[in-house]
């Protein structure tokens, strides 16, 4: 019997190499929603700017061990459930650009570490792993009176036994996957490195080719 693997601080930060996300963590239990959480944090942290929260920083990343969102699946240590506070940067401008750069990123880390795995996307933000739903990504601006503050984006990827009624529409790696080779403090940080590359590349070289795979991996 394989005994499933838990989110670890320490096992992320040991697979990143980012310069900013991820590189402030924290780890819930569970929650019903790693993404309301976070907002939650940054409306206290406007409230009270001078308040240990006040310190939210660009970056900033919260993972759970369990969710019990409407919008997910998966159970305790049966996905990865993960949000991130990122400041304010051209891109957050238009949070459909966003959404499309991090679907594109989820796709180049999961391909990276399973090989014989190939996604697709759907419009918007649908993972989409042999024709029905591995994880979605959600991105929301925030902001600060009439100015653009931050973005919260979450990522939420099945990655163990889905439960019988939702086998129909929804996939989970475990379907194709080793539960040894599913560790998702390196899913995990693997989605993180490749969102930090991929919103380098949009900053130095532009949108097109990220928009170009986007388009390719929405044909099915």
């Amino acid at each position: 019997m394989t005994t499933k693997q838990s989110v670890s601080v320490k096992d992320i930060r040991n697979h990143l190499r980012t310069t900013t996300l991820g590189r402030i963590i924290e780890v819930l239990e569970t929650t019903t929603s790693t993404h309301e959480h976070m907002q939650l944090l940054h409306t206290y942290k406007t409230a009270k700017p001078n308040s240990s929260l006040g310190a939210l920083k660009d970056g900033y990343t919260i993972l759970a061990r369990g969710q019990s969102s409407k919008l997910f699946v998966s159970s305790t240590d049966n996905g990865i459930y993960m949000s991130m506070f990122m400041a304010t940067s051209p891109t957050f401008g238009d949070p459909i650009l966003l959404t499309q750069l991090v679907c594109v990123a989820i796709c180049h880390a999961v391909e990276k570490l399973f090989p014989s795995l190939t996604l697709h996307l759907r419009w918007i933000n649908d993972i989409i792993l042999k024709g029905r739903r591995l994880g979605i990504v959600l991105v929301d601006n925030v902001e600060t009176g009439r100015a653009l503050d931050s973005c919260i984006t979450s990522v939420y990827l099945n990655t163990g036994v889905l439960n019988q009624n939702v086998a129909s529409f929804a996939a989970s790696l475990a379907q194709y996957i080793s539960p040894t080779r599913l560790n998702p403090s390196v899913i995990s940080a693997e989605i993180l490195n490749q969102i930090e590359d991929t919103l380098h590349d949009y900053t130095h070289v532009g949108a097109s080719s990220m928009l170009a795979e986007y388009r390719r991996r929405s044909k099915q």
